[in-house]
């Protein structure tokens, strides 16, 4: 946001001084003080996200591992990054199609973690976005996938995972 505001204050004071024709440096710092204690600095500050609020949609790690073990299935984790292009590609074009949803849900438990805001379970270091790790009950990495996977590859990747023991 700084770099919006100082460019425009910049320019601000350039022409108070063109129009004013001041050259008493103090006349002109007393202009732009009392200009600025003026303006309304609510108007510039973007809105923070609440990270109390803020929820995932997808269970915890934790969760996902329980449920699997209740349900005898294997967690996929996707590892995602703040900002990831890829990450958001993946949720728009593969993840949040029905079928892959299905597919997921008959044999895997489906979990989500921002790398950018918390720590990987497993000694896992995120390497490449998104990441997807198959994990077994007993919480041994299976196999693990890396970048955007379009929808006919993702879909034969889990019928593969499936098959394995």
């Amino acid at each position: 946001m700084k770099k919006l505001i100082l460019p425009s204050l910049f320019l601000f004071s350039s022409l108070l001084l063109a129009e004013n024709n001041l050259s008493d440096e103090f006349q002109y710092q007393q202009i732009i003080e009392n200009t600025l204690s003026t303006i309304d600095t609510n108007s510039f500050a973007l809105p923070l996200p609440d990270k109390e609020k803020e929820t995932s949609i997808f269970p915890s790690y934790n969760e996902a591992l329980a449920k699997a073990k209740e349900e005898d299935k294997v967690v996929l984790l996707e590892v995602i990054l703040d900002n990831c292009k890829f990450c958001e590609k993946m949720g728009k074009e593969v993840l949040s199609k029905e079928n892959v949803q299905e597919a997921i849900a008959k044999k895997f438990v489906f979990a989500q973690i921002n790398a950018s805001r918390e720590p990987l379970p497993l000694n896992l270091s995120e390497q490449m976005s998104p990441m997807f790790v198959f994990v077994s009950k007993s919480e041994n990495v299976k196999d693990m996938r890396f970048g955007y996977i379009n929808e006919n590859d993702f879909l034969n990747l889990l019928v593969e995972e499936s098959s394995k023991k």
